[in-house]
């Protein structure tokens, strides 16, 4: 019973003394998980701003339907200008890559 009582005075001593001996107060936020929730919600913050600017995920394109576009990732490459850029006109455009030698130089309508 004496050893039960010893027990049951250093607990509660330990408990009463540890704002004391750690310096701040019971019920404050510990300081790392403070932080390590801050960097979480920053770095996850920041991916879903880059998806939603890059409009991604975007699981269906119009220029996966042309017909040399699997061949893309084999032995050729793929070319594609938007429509939205404020120097496009459909006829230079297409004339311009002919004359930089494009082999397949189609326009392609987004429906």
């Amino acid at each position: 019973m004496g050893t039960g009582l010893l027990a049951l005075a250093v607990a509660s001593g330990a408990s009463i003394m540890a704002p004391y001996v750690l310096g701040r107060a019971i019920d404050s936020l510990l300081e790392g998980v403070t932080t390590q929730k801050l960097v979480l919600f920053a770095s996850l913050t920041a991916v879903g701003g880059m998806l939603l600017l890059n409009r991604l995920p975007r699981h269906h394109h119009p220029l996966f339907e042309h017909s040399t576009f699997h061949r893309v990732s084999n032995d050729r490459f793929f070319l594609s200008i938007e429509s939205t850029d404020p120097k496009f006109d459909r006829t230079q455009t297409v004339n311009f890559l002919r004359e930089l030698g494009g082999k397949n130089v189609e326009l392609i309508v987004e429906d």
